[in-house]
């Protein structure tokens, strides 16, 4: 038997426009600081969290979103880029 839980995502041109869109919205900024060290890295990509982060997004006025893991993916990205920039 072979796992199958690892999932293979193409993306396109206009969904990582959408990512760069999101990760420079106050918002989704907000957001990133509020969960920053305390959410683990992998549950960030997460359908769990991808729905909740849309939902919370939206609840706080959000409207640049399109696809389901766009904040989430900005977020995650957004802290990657905040570590980054703590190291150097």
């Amino acid at each position: 038997m072979s796992n199958h839980n690892h999932i293979t995502v193409l993306e396109s041109g206009e969904y990582q426009r959408e990512v760069e869109a999101l990760k420079a919205d106050p918002i989704v900024r907000q957001m990133a600081l509020e969960i920053k060290g305390d959410v683990p890295m992998n549950e960030i990509d997460s359908h769990n969290f991808m729905g909740a982060a849309n939902a919370e997004y939206r609840s706080r006025g959000g409207h640049l979103n399109q696809t389901i893991g766009g904040v989430a993916r900005a977020i995650k990205s957004l802290l990657i880029d905040w570590e980054r920039e703590q190291r150097s």
